[in-house]
């Protein structure tokens, strides 16, 4: 047995350990977190000494320009950085103003019971759940009316944090921009979300190491600091990555505004298109949000709809190309196109949700 390539395999083994802690406390620190720990490290004397361009050769590690991203105007503050009410776009007092009475009867409930319905995302376990409380047809069908409506526009989450809870605040870090063909620029908006990465000269810095070029404390804090400047890499990077994956995947919407232009994207496959992995997504995406091309500010997680937002978009898009189908076809295009398997019944819910008139009405107005 060899010692010495044991003992390489178990120091290697810390370090991958060490990178991988950094990465996920680098992910998770807030703004406020993240500037601070970004500002420790790059005023690290040693840091100073990896960046210090006259040393023979260059310096150890060097500023790498981010594809795809444009610096702010030389008019615009440094720092940009505002808190949010992480709004989606969904217009919820006119939801509840519309079915005040619905609403009503969902306090009546209570917290518990409206909690257990909110949570709830198939239609027939919420109109089993009613009938076993015993509430009155009446009652029922302004519940269900409601609550249709809420999960079609995957505003269960909004209903709650207005009623159940406090809002989750977004803070915006980016800006959509028109690019050259047809593309879209990203803009940062804080300070610690850059156009430029570390480039770190790992080959060079094993080379200076054997070469006594850093002292015995700079040898033994290298590594640390190194998965430090690493972790901030890896911060930057899933955030670029996930922008520019949004922007390629919703360009249409983008560029129109339309809300059935939003595609159905799941953070799952995203990750598994950047190479990330879909915890890394998570984190990232929370608490976070963006401007569009026209001003309006949109959380990151809105890119990614839920189960029946995803349905309401993907038939929106149906029909958007096809306006002559009916629900029946509707639904038989979301299984050959997305794989999504939804009934007839469930597509006309959608439509309706989405104000599109029947099949009928739709030839007539294009006759």
């Amino acid at each position: 047995m060899s010692i010495p390539r044991l003992a390489h395999r178990t120091v290697a083994r810390q370090q991958g350990r060490l990178l991988l802690a950094h990465r996920a406390q680098a992910l998770e620190m807030d703004a406020a977190s993240f500037k601070e720990f970004l500002c420790r490290v790059e005023g690290d004397a040693l840091f100073l000494r990896l960046m210090d361009a006259g040393v023979p050769g260059g310096s150890f590690i060097k500023r790498q320009a981010q594809g795809r991203m444009r610096g702010q105007s030389a008019g615009t503050p440094p720092d940009l950085e505002r808190i949010s009410s992480g709004s989606t776009g969904f217009d919820l007092g006119r939801t509840l103003a519309e079915h005040a009475e619905g609403v009503d009867a969902l306090r009546r409930l209570g917290v518990e019971k409206a909690k257990i319905l909110l949570e709830m995302e198939s239609l027939a376990e919420r109109k089993d759940r009613i009938k076993d409380w015993g509430i009155a047809e009446e009652t029922a069908t302004l519940l269900q009316a409601l609550l249709e409506h809420l999960s079609i526009f995957d505003a269960m989450t909004a209903w709650g944090d207005a009623v159940l809870a406090p809002a989750v605040p977004c803070a915006i870090v980016a800006r959509f921009e028109p690019g050259p063909e047809k593309g879209f620029l990203i803009v940062p908006l804080v300070s610690y979300f850059r156009t430029e990465r570390y480039a770190i000269d790992y080959e060079r810095i094993t080379q200076a190491r054997r070469q006594g070029i850093f002292s015995e404390t700079e040898a033994k804090r290298l590594p640390a600091l190194l998965g430090e400047v690493e972790a901030i890499n890896y911060r930057g990077d899933t955030l670029h990555k996930i922008l520019c994956a949004v922007a390629d995947a919703h360009a249409e919407y983008l560029r129109g505004g339309r809300e059935a232009d939003l595609v159905p994207l799941t953070q799952l496959s995203l990750a598994e298109s950047i190479g990330a992995h879909p915890s890394a997504v998570c984190r990232t995406v929370a608490g976070r949000s963006v401007l569009t091309p026209w001003g309006e500010e949109r959380p990151l997680a809105s890119f990614f709809p839920g189960k029946a937002k995803r349905n309401a978009q993907a038939v929106a898009a149906v029909l958007s190309e096809e306006p002559r189908l009916s629900d029946r076809e509707v639904a038989q295009r979301l299984r050959e196109r997305f794989g999504f398997r939804i009934s007839r019944r469930s597509a006309a819910l959608y439509r309706c949700g989405l104000s599109i008139p029947n099949c009928y009405r739709r030839r007539i107005e294009a006759a």
